[in-house]
């Protein structure tokens, strides 16, 4: 029977021990290893969607920055609008000469000495810088006198005689220099049809005429409020020619060849609907 060797117990049991304890390296190695091949339950953040919600608070915080108002008249200034409009004045009818049709010679020159009175009637839309629109225009003055070529007299007409109507009716388009200012220069160009009426002076019957007119205009117009615009404007209409006669029975017709025409200035306002 073999001897007990103490020693070679000793070392056994070290080994046996060091083999079970639970902080060797190697355990701390597979440790690590399993949690790295451990699949990642978290969702990836794209750049996309960073940007998009990057872009999201952005707008948010304009936003909140701009006020309510602001943003109403921005989107009413987008619009296209209706108006109506409405304005008086001053005009000034202009004196012309009659015309013999058959000898081309000046018979008469027609004068209005005093300045007649204008309304304009509208109603348009706004496109911004462009506005389209159309009008009646009346204007009102007298027939006060005429010169008669042959002779050099002069015909005076009583007051209560010789009076004029005219009636235009008009389409105007309208540029709005400044449009985006409260106050805005504009020019404006229209065309038309003149119903004209002249009452009776001494040897001249009444007779009421119809012609071809057109218009320029230039003026300044402020933006007291949202919807009530105010201008001052001048004016300028051309009628073509017309003709007439002598009211003596006589079979020569006469022609008016810058007929009707008139100029003046009127103020007035615009009211958006």
């Amino acid at each position: 029977m073999g001897r007990y060797n103490p020693q070679k117990a000793l070392l056994v049991f070290s080994f046996f021990f060091a083999s079970c304890s639970p902080n060797t390296p190697k355990s701390q190695d597979e440790g690590a290893f399993f949690q790295k091949n451990i699949p990642q339950t978290k969702t990836p953040i794209t750049k996309q969607d960073s940007s998009t919600k990057s872009n999201s608070i952005v707008s948010e915080k304009k936003d909140n920055l701009i006020p309510s108002n602001s943003k109403s008249q921005k989107n009413k200034n987008g619009s296209k609008k209706y108006y109506i409009s409405l304005g008086a004045g001053s005009t000034h009818l202009e004196d012309y000469d009659v015309y013999n049709e058959t000898t081309n010679s000046k018979i008469w020159l027609d004068k209005y000495t005093e300045n007649g009175r204008s309304i304009d009637l509208a109603i348009g839309r706004d496109f911004g810088t462009l506005r389209l629109e159309l009008s009646f225009v009346y204007e009102a003055g007298n027939f006060d006198e005429y010169l008669t070529y042959l002779d050099n007299s002069i015909t005076k007409i009583d007051s209560d005689r010789g009076a004029l109507e005219k009636k235009y009716y008009f389409f105007n388009t309208y540029w709005d220099i400044r449009n985006k200012k409260k106050w805005t220069p504009y020019i404006a160009g229209g065309i038309g049809l003149l119903h004209s009426y002249q009452a009776s002076a001494p040897y001249i019957p009444s007779y009421s005429r119809q012609a071809f007119v057109h218009q320029l205009k230039a003026g300044l117009s402020y933006d007291a409020t949202q919807k009530n615009t105010f201008f001052i404007e001048g004016f300028k209409r051309n009628a073509a020619s017309h003709t007439t006669n002598d009211g003596l029975g006589t079979i020569h017709s006469y022609k008016a060849k810058k007929g009707f025409d008139s100029s003046g200035i009127q103020i007035g306002f615009r009211r958006y609907l």
